[in-house]
Formats: C-alpha cells, sequence, structure tokens
C-alpha cells in the first residue's frame, strides 16, 4: 500500500495471512502522514500448516505516524520457522488509547521490533510494544529517537521467550520518560534479555513505574544499563531477579555523568527462595548520588547463591537521607554469602535514619562494608551495620573498613556497629 501523501485508515484492516503453506509476503505501508483510528496491519499464520516464515512489516511514514486504539503485529499462532522484523519509521510516532506493535512467534522465535523517529519523538500513550516466542527467544526491540521517548500511562515495552529467552531491549534518545508503565525482558525457561536505555540529556523513570529483568527457569536473567547525565528514580523499582531454577541474576549499571537522584524508590537484585544462582552487582557511576524518602539499594540471597556486590562511586558527594540505604542481605536459611557494599566519594553522609547495612540470617557470612571517603558523616540516627543474628545465622558478620580524613558523629543512634 502505497499513499503519494496521507494515508488514513478509519475502522479499517490490511491482513497478509496463510491458511496453508508457502509463506506471508511482506507488508509494506507508505504514506505521510500515516494515521490508524480503530485499525490494524498484521501479519498472521492463523491454521497449522507448512508455513516457512511471516515476512515483514514496513510502515514509512514521512513526518509521522499515529496509532489511535490501533495494532501492528506479526503473529503465528501455530508453528513457523520464523517471524520476519516488524518496522516503524517516521520523522515522529505516537501510540496512544491502548495501540500496540507486536510480533509473536511459537516455533524458532520471533524478528525484532524496531520503532524509529528520525527527527522528532516517540511518544506511547497506553499503548505497547511487545515481542513474545513460544519455544524460541523473543525478538529484540528497539525505540529510538532523535528528540525524546516518553512511555507512559500504563504502557509496557515487552520482550520474553519461553524457550531461548527474551530479547533484548534497546532504548536511544535525547531524553526517555517512563512514567507509570513497565519495561520487561524475562521468560519462563532461558533467561531474560538485556535492557538498556541510552539518554543524551535524561533519564527519568516516575510514578510506580518498574524495570524488570527476570529468569524462572534455567537461564540468566539479562543485564540492565542507564546511561545519561542525569538520571531520576522517582517512586519506581528497578529489578533484577532469579525467581525459580538455576541462574544468576543479571547485572544493573548505571551511569549518570552530572548527578542520580532516587526518592522512595528500589533498586534490586535478588535470588529467590528456590533459584539456585548468584545475584547481580548493582554499580552506580555518577558525579552526585542522592537517595532519599525511604530509598532502599537492595542485594540479598534468600536460597543457594551469592549476593551481588553493591558499588557506588560518586565524586561529588553521596547522601542517604530519610531512612534510605543499602542493605546486603543473607536472609534466614539461604546457602550463600552477601554481597560488598562499596563506596567511593569525597563525602558520604548518611542522615535520619538512613543505613548502609550488611547482615546475615543465613548459613553465609555477610558481606564486607568498604567506605573511601574524605569526609563521612553520620548524623540523626544515620549507621553503617555489619550483623549476624546469633538464633538464626550459622555464618559470620562483614567487616567493616573506613578510609576518611575525617568522620563526624552527631545525634541520638548514629555510629557504627558489628555483632558477630
Amino acid at each position: 500500500m502505497n499513499a503519494s501523501s496521507r494515508l488514513d485508515l478509519e475502522t479499517s484492516d490490511v491482513t497478509g495471512e496463510t491458511f496453508g503453506q508457502g509463506n506471508v509476503a511482506p507488508i509494506k505501508v507508505t504514506g505521510s502522514p500515516i494515521v490508524l483510528r480503530n485499525s490494524g496491519i498484521y501479519g498472521l499464520n492463523r491454521k497449522q500448516s507448512n508455513v516457512r516464515s511471516i515476512g515483514s512489516i514496513t510502515v514509512t511514514g514521512g513526518t509521522k505516524i499515529e496509532l489511535d486504539n490501533s495494532n501492528i503485529t506479526n503473529a503465528d499462532f501455530y508453528y513457523v520457522n520464523g517471524v520476519e522484523a516488524v518496522t516503524l519509521t517516521a520523522e515522529s510516532i505516537a501510540m496512544k488509547n491502548g495501540s500496540g506493535v507486536s510480533s509473536r512467534g511459537n516455533n524458532q522465535g520471533n524478528g525484532r521490533v524496531a520503532i524509529a523517529a528520525t527527527n522528532g519523538s516517540v511518544e506511547i500513550n497506553d499503548g505497547g510494544v511487545s515481542s513474545y516466542g513460544k519455544g524460541g527467544q523473543g525478538g529484540a526491540l528497539s525505540i529510538t529517537a532523535t528528540d525524546s521517548v516518553s512511555i507512559t500511562n500504563d504502557s509496557f515495552i515487552d520482550s520474553r521467550g519461553s524457550g531461548d529467552g527474551g530479547g533484548p531491549i534497546t532504548i536511544i534518545a535525547n531524553s526517555v520518560l517512563v512514567d507509570n508503565s513497565m519495561l520487561r525482558s524475562g521468560d519462563s525457561d532461558q533467561g531474560g534479555g538485556s535492557l538498556t536505555i541510552d539518554a543524551v540529556d535524561s533519564i527519568k523513570i516516575a510514578n510506580n513505574s518498574r524495570l524488570n529483568s527476570k529468569t524462572l527457569g534455567g537461564g540468566d536473567s539479562g543485564n540492565i544499563t542507564l546511561d545519561a547525565d542525569v538520571i531520576s528514580l522517582l517512586d519506581s523499582t528497578i529489578e533484577s531477579r532469579t525467581i525459580i531454577g538455576e541462574g544468576n541474576a543479571g547485572q544493573t549499571k548505571i551511569t549518570a555523568n552530572s548527578r542520580f537522584l532516587a526518592d522512595n524508590s528500589k533498586i534490586l537484585t535478588t535470588v529467590d527462595n528456590g533459584a539456585v544462582g548468584n545475584g547481580g552487582t548493582i554499580d552506580i557511576t555518577t558525579g552526585f548520588f542522592s537517595a532519599i524518602n525511604g530509598t532502599a539499594v537492595r542485594s540479598s540471597t534468600l536460597s543457594q547463591g551469592n549476593a551481588g556486590n553493591v558499588k557506588i562511586t560518586a565524586p561529588d558527594g553521596v547522601l542517604f537521607s530519610t531512612g534510605s540505604g543499602v542493605f546486603s542481605e543473607v536472609q534466614q536459611g539461604a546457602r550463600g554469602n552477601g554481597g560488598s557494599i562499596d563506596i567511593i566519594t569525597d563525602s558520604l553522609s548518611l542522615n535520619q535514619n538512613a543505613q548502609l547495612s550488611s547482615s546475615t540470617s543465613g548459613f553465609g557470612t555477610a558481606g564486607d562494608v568498604n567506605l573511601t571517603t574524605k569526609t563521612l558523616s553520620l548524623e540523626s540516627g544515620g549507621r553503617v551495620s555489619a550483623t549476624a543474628t546469633e538464633t538464626a545465622s550459622e555464618g559470620k558478620a562483614g567487616i567493616i573498613t573506613v578510609t576518611a580524613d575525617r568522620v563526624n558523629l552527631s545525634g541520638k543512634n548514629s555510629g557504627m556497629s558489628y555483632n558477630n
């Protein structure tokens, strides 16, 4: 379908479909702009057959592609050897009101989904982008924009596979906003794919948003990587998790050149009860690091495996306040060692019941706490602790090492404690 100018689909479908042998031919739609309302573009195999592949769907929208309660889908409901790519390209792209772009395969996985705004933004508002492979790997999902990418209002980006794992998710833009939405790469068998957000200016994850990489079976969960000048995590969660089976949790790597702010949020790496594997490391590198209002950076093992290490490097300063902290935990009954907590900065401040805590209630040794700073300030209940719970633990507490030019202590319950 080729329109020399504007192309509007209203309550209409463009479908490539097969019920027998052969291939589903590629679908190409061109116009400037392209607007779909209550409509769809589909490449489908609805009947079990000897279909070899479902061809690509390519939508080229010139100035704009807009989906309003509409879908673009490549899907195999039975058995094919491959589902090819779904590609959307325009200067700007908008999806809203339950719109979706997806690729689904039932045998050997999925082709990729690629969304590219070449001179503007990608806006996903109450929409979704997904790739699912049953018996194969979920295809790669990529969203790129020269300006901004916004994923808002209960939207989702999801790559999963029940055979060879979830495919990678990559978002590249000048700025990225994830608000009340979910980005997830995971599966029930062979590991989750990586999740990467790369922004020149800023990344903001807010309002109960979640970035998840999980594995439910025999494979490692994927790495989570965020890279921008400024990164904000507000009332939201970043999580890498091994839930059941044998597999390691992925690494979480956050790089914010100027500053990183976390407010009432969680950054988690976990080996769940029933899993066998190690937790992934959490590595945060920034100019200035701030965690407030109960923010928890937590590495824990509840089963057979070591918790991941946590490292924060922030030359301009590290602040934990109002009940925030870093926690490395070997939970009761777990057979593994805790991860270390390492903080390197010129100024480290813990106040208003903030804490750095390494503990074991299980059969493993708690992680060490290593602080390297010019000035360490523990105020108004700010604490550093290493603990082995006597009644429940057969492990030992970790070692606290502080290298500092100056240590300031003030206020009730501030200080350091070691209990073995």
